[in-house]
């Protein structure tokens, strides 16, 4: 048997860690803070550790929008806004033509029997539906599978109880 040769994978790059806030404070001299600021950062050094994190997280996303606008010169991007959702149109929902619906399955069951499932009969009635003239309307899956399994299961009821067998 002859060995395979490994293929050799190239090296995933790693991707550049983005430098943290204090690492880019580094670079940018400051001038040193208004006395009420020195106060809170010096409380904030007296609490617990996730109350420090806390802290500088929440002024982290400021102080980055003021450390860009300070580098470029412009005014601090304001902050992004939410995403409204879509308003559905008013008004009451569709009316299904239910008893045309079950025509069609009468009509089906009729001419090529009862079908072995009542998945098959869903597809079969939705076919002879949208093949009607005029088109008559489906509901959605959920409906319509409801629908058509309480047509599916009375036509079996039937079927077993005059001792015939339902096809496949």
């Amino acid at each position: 048997m002859a060995r395979r040769r490994k293929r050799k994978v190239a090296a995933k790059r790693k991707p550049k860690r983005r430098r943290t806030l204090y690492e880019r404070l580094k670079d940018y001299p400051l001038p040193p803070l208004p006395p009420e600021q020195a106060q809170a950062f010096k409380e904030i050094a007296g609490q617990t550790r996730a109350a420090q994190a806390r802290a500088v997280v929440y002024n982290t996303e400021l102080l980055d929008r003021m450390l860009a606008a300070e580098v470029s010169g412009r005014a601090p991007a304001p902050a992004p806004k939410k995403k409204r959702r879509k308003k559905r149109p008013p008004g009451r929902p569709p009316d299904y033509e239910y008893d045309k619906m079950e025509r069609v399955a009468e009509d089906y069951i009729q001419a090529h029997g009862l079908p072995g499932t009542a998945s098959l009969l869903m597809e079969k009635v939705e076919d002879g539906c949208n093949a009607a003239q005029p088109r008559i309307t489906v509901p959605g899956d959920t409906q319509f599978k409801q629908f058509v399994r309480a047509i599916h299961r009375r036509h079996k009821r039937r079927r077993l109880a005059q001792g015939r067998k339902v096809e496949k």
